[in-house]
């Protein structure tokens, strides 16, 4: 059993079980962090990796909705602390309440700016599917969501 003061971790082939549908997983690349929701977790054989199928919210011009994209898990060797992943589950992340205020935070403040200089209808995707489905993304278009 972990202590309960250390971080949660897993080896690599035993990955899957930290991650569910429908989890929020938490990404950061230099200074920018992300969120996204899980849609599903693949092993690949080769090269030895596990592949996240993610949805991001984003907007495309004239509708907001849902983006796909993947991200891949590399292997590497023994028993790693989770937080030290290229992506995790949210819920693990020590400082969850913080990120969470703040991504919100930034969302209304996107959502202020749009909505000020922007005259155009728009619109939600009601049906909540991606707007642009199984795309592999660096994240580049929806980044501004997020900084």
């Amino acid at each position: 059993m972990e202590s309960p003061t250390a971080a949660p971790g897993i080896d690599f082939d035993n990955l899957w079980m930290a991650f569910g549908p429908g989890d929020l997983i938490y990404t950061r690349n230099q200074d920018i962090h992300r969120v996204m929701r899980l849609k599903s977790m693949t092993k690949c054989s080769w090269p030895n990796c596990w592949e996240l199928s993610v949805q991001n919210f984003a907007y495309d011009a004239s509708v907001y909705g849902f983006t796909g994209s993947y991200l891949t898990m590399r292997y590497y060797n023994g028993y790693r602390p989770l937080e030290q992943l290229r992506a995790f589950p949210l819920r693990y992340h020590p400082e969850q309440d913080a990120i969470r205020t703040s991504l919100v935070a930034r969302g209304k403040k996107y959502m202020g700016l749009h909505t000020k200089y922007t005259t155009d209808t728009t619109t939600v995707s009601p049906n909540r599917y991606p707007l642009h489905d199984s795309i592999r993304s660096t994240g580049r278009k929806t980044s501004i969501l997020f900084k």
